[in-house]
Order: structure tokens, then sequence, then C-alpha cells
């Protein structure tokens, strides 16, 4: 975000006489930090509120954020009163569309209800019919499950089990859970949670030994390069899943390697990514990090570390996704500003054609710019909202691939476009995908709860199981199906017959009987016999009568 202001802050045609400033607070992942950071913001430095009334001007006119749905779901109902414009990157609950509720937030990352669409759509173009899921047991998690089971019903897709990770969860419950998944049938596997839970559950599938399942990535931990290690990749290999689209941001890493303690002595974020990177502590002090560790816990840093000398997650810039975002939404709210302060009297978006206020921009103003703005960035992307507050969705179909030196790279084998007709949305290359290592012959894996009924048979559903799992009964003599997977079979014409296979009708064979041989001279000779008595005992009783 700061990279993507200073370069704003150079652009002489951006905001050419405005420099754009900010504040950063870490909301930790928790609703309760991110309301607090919320507040600060709200409050300003140094301003006291009184308890009374929330009546003035808040002292910040745009937040870019929160990275998590639970986090922006929080701070967006406590800044929508004040009419503050709230753009994230990295919160994609379906539940934040709803502008009713959250009617100032607005977003750089598609709605899960998209990426769940695209994920069906790929589950049904391999015919997995049978699958499980695992999700957090949060607002992303729940909304994300929502929009599956909708999306799956409409393709018959089963989904076998669906389980919740809380975030207190116990070594008992991860093992609850891959029993679970030991149990069933399912071959096909969406996580849909965040790296942590992710590695978590991968960890006690490797305990498991349950190598078998093609995993189905969200877009949560689809690149994260910290999940595979020498214990997973075994696991890994194969996932599949849709990445929001990347970037190449030129100058990036010439910018992160630049970043040091002595540059940067007023950011709290330093010291941190030097003790996690370098192990040591820039400042030592009895001061607790977290839990039990303390700053007297690192050695001290030698001043001579470099971050341009070593290859770490902070300074890879080869999957610059979620950054890309970032970079969006800091370039959308600078765009929406740009607009304010350039409109043209009897041009604006206000009653009678008026503009904003442009010497101290109000944050109910500058929130309808936001809306209102589009435009097309260095990357050729355009940027723009819906009526919901939510992009142009698009997505890379993303495969990991173990290297000769057994690292990951993330391949990209095809993409899912919502902007593009129904029906041609999704496009993919097979002959790049290489599937789960247990498919020796990198075929397609196969999940299904039943196979599937061949010709002269039918389905017939198991009573209490899902639609997906029946048996294949065989058509009755008259009675044929043509036809994979039939619901019922097809009775035959009049005059015609089912084959021996039961899968056609054809024409009944009219015999006819000769005199010479055995059967037809029995026949004939039981005929006349049978006429002859016939004759006989009429003429007896004509006789007795007369």
């Amino acid at each position: 975000m700061v990279f993507a202001i200073e370069e704003i802050n150079r652009n002489p045609e951006l905001l050419p006489d405005t420099t754009l400033g900010y504040k950063i607070f870490d909301s930790c992942g928790a609703p309760s930090e991110g309301l607090k950071g919320a507040f600060k913001l709200l409050k300003g430095k140094d301003r006291i509120i009184s308890n009374s009334t929330c009546a003035g001007i808040p002292s910040v006119s745009m937040i870019v954020g929160d990275g998590g749905s639970s986090q922006s779901i929080a701070v967006s109902r406590v800044v929508a009163p004040f009419a503050i414009g709230m753009v994230s990157y990295f919160a994609s609950c379906a539940c934040l569309s709803d502008k009713r509720e959250f009617p100032t937030f607005f977003r750089t990352i598609p709605s899960d209800t998209i990426q769940m669409r695209a994920l069906v759509r790929i589950i049904h173009y391999f015919k997995w019919s049978w699958i499980g899921a695992v999700a957090e047991d949060n607002d992303y998690g729940r909304f994300g499950m929502r929009a599956l089971i909708e999306e799956a019903a409409k393709f018959e897709i089963c989904i076998a089990y669906i389980e919740f990770l809380s975030p207190g969860r116990t070594r008992e419950r991860m093992l609850q859970v891959a029993n679970t998944i030991r149990r069933s049938s399912a071959k096909v596997l969406i996580i849909f949670c965040g790296e942590s839970d992710t590695l978590s559950l991968v960890n006690e599938l490797r305990m498991q030994n349950i190598t078998d399942i093609q995993l189905i990535a969200s877009e949560a931990w689809v690149t994260s390069f910290q999940l595979w290690t020498a214990e997973t990749w075994d696991i890994l290999m194969g996932t599949m899943g849709f990445g929001i689209r990347r970037a190449e941001i030129a100058g990036l890493r010439e910018f992160l390697v630049k970043l040091h303690p002595t540059t940067a002595t007023e950011n709290p974020f330093v010291e941190e990514l030097w003790r996690d990177i370098f192990g040591c502590s820039v400042h030592i002090s009895n001061q607790t990090l977290g839990g039990n560790i303390t700053a007297s816990s690192y050695r001290p840093c030698r001043g001579l570390e470099n971050l341009g000398t070593i290859e770490s997650t902070f300074t890879d810039v080869s999957q610059l996704r979620i950054s890309y975002n970032v970079y969006k939404a800091v370039y959308a709210a600078a765009h929406a500003l740009h607009n304010l302060l350039t409109c043209e009297h009897g041009k604006g978006p206000f009653p009678n054609k008026t503009c904003g206020q442009k010497s101290n921009p109000l944050s109910w103003q500058l929130l309808q710019y936001l809306r209102e703005v589009r435009f097309t960035n260095q990357f050729g992307e355009e940027v723009s909202f819906d009526e919901d507050g939510d992009p142009i969705a698009s997505y890379d179909l993303i495969n990991w691939q173990k290297l000769p030196d057994l690292s990951v790279d993330f391949v990209k084998v095809g993409y899912y476009d919502a902007a593009m007709p129904e029906g041609e949305e999704l496009a993919l290359d097979e002959s790049r995908i290489i599937w789960h290592r247990t498919s020796m012959e990198n075929k397609v894996p196969v999940s299904a709860c039943s196979d599937n009924c061949g010709a002269g048979t039918r389905r017939a559903a198991r009573k209490g199981q899902p639609v997906c799992c029946f048996d294949c009964l065989p058509c009755a003599d008259g009675e044929i199906s043509n036809q994979t997977d039939s619901i019922e079979c097809i009775k035959c014409p009049t005059n015609y017959w089912s084959n021996v296979p039961k899968n056609q009708c054809i024409l009944k064979e009219i015999e006819f009987l000769s005199f010479h041989d055995t059967m037809g001279i029995t026949l004939a000779a039981i005929s006349l016999i049978g006429a002859c008595i016939t004759g006989v005992v009429a003429v007896k009783r004509t006789a007795k009568n007369t």
C-alpha cells in the first residue's frame, strides 16, 4: 500500500496538486483489533469526542482494508454511519455484497459466490459428482459453504460431508475431520480455509497416511508457498484451485529490499519482520511480543542484515495476487479523489449536477465518486465496482506441480472470466494439468458415490441417501435404455421386443409351422382329433333331441 501511495504521489497526472497520506493499523486477523483501528481512525490523533454525540467530520476520508471477511464486517458496520468508503482487497464473503447492511463497502477481490460458481464448473467438467468440503467456522467459511450447496445442486453434484474448523480447534477435532475424510468414498476435497487451518489439516492427513485425495483450494491458500514442504508435497501435489489475477508491479521488489530499521524507525512492522526473517531483534527489551516470547528471546541484530541478499516470501514478487488487489484498491481511492477534485460545475453527481467540496472533501461526497470510479490501470485491466460494490470477477486456474528440485510451481492451466457470455466463462488446457500423485498415468481422478449405469439398466435411488448414490437395475423384458445413467427404461412399441442387452428394440420374428415337421404333424393331428370328437358329440346330441 505504501508503495502504491508513493507511486501516486510521484505521478504528475494523477492528483497533481495533492499528496496522499496514510495511517496503517494491524488488525492481527481479529475483528476486535480491527475495530480498535477503526475507532482510532474515526477519532483522529489527540481528538476528544464527547460521549453524548458523534457529530463532526471523521478524521479519515477512506479506508483500504480489512483483509479478512469477519474483520471487514465488523469495521464496515462501524464506519458506515459516517459514510466512509471502505475498499477491501481480500474480504470475499458473499454477505458483504448486501448494500442494505454494508452500504459503504467495496472490494477488489470477487465475491465467494463467483468463486464457488467457478469451482463447481470445474467439478462438473471433470465429472466429479461426489465431493467433500472442509471450511473455517466463520463468516468466510459459512457463507462459502452456503454458496457451494446452492451451486452444486444445479449440476446434481452431491456433497458427502461438510466439516467446519473453529478458531480454537484441538488435535482431537482435527483427528475427527481426518477420520471423516478417510471413511468417505469421496476422493475430491474442497478446503475452504486460510493458510493456518489448511496447514493443520494437511499435516493431519499426512500423519493419518491419507494420500489418495485430490485437493481443491480456495483463493485464500491456492498460491501459498509456506504449505509446500518436504513432509506435505505428496499430499499437495496436483492441487487445483482458482487464484485471483496476478500482475508484475515494476519497482516493487526494489522498494521492498530497501526497507531497513534505520530508515523506517516509525514503522512498527519492521522489527517484527526482522525477527521473522533474520531471527534477531532490533530493540532488545523485556517487552512481551506474544505468548511467552519476549524481545530478549532473540539475539541482537548486527545491523548488517539486508533483505536484498536473501530470498523470502516478503521479497518474492512472482505471485503478486493479494498485493495486486491492494494496489488496485489504493488506485481506486486515488481516482475517486482525483475525479472529485477535477469535477467541473454542471457535470457533478450531486443535485443540480454540482460537484463535491474540493477544499476539504467530505467522506460522503468521496463515497459517491468511489461508487462511480472506472479506470484502466497500467496493466490494461479495467477497475470498477458494480451496484454491489464488487469488481469484474476473473480468476486464474492454478495447478500445483512438483519441480525436479522438489519445489512447487504454480502453473496456470486455465481461467474463469465472469464477464464472458454464459457457457464460455471457463477455459482450460487439460494437457498442462498434473494430477495428484496417486494417478500414476496422470488420468483424471474419479470421485463418485456410485458407478455409472450402462445401457440396458436404469438408476434406482437408494432410500435415505443423496441422489448421487444409486443402484443399477436391468430393464424388464420388452423395455430398453440406450443411454448412460437412464432414470427409467422405455417400453418397446407394439410388434417390437427388447434385444438381449436391453439397449435396442427389435422387430418381433413371425414363425410358421410346416406340415412336414414333427411339431406341425403333431399339432395337426391333435386338431383333427379334436374336430372329430366335437363332431361326434354334436351328432349324438342332435339325435337325442330328435
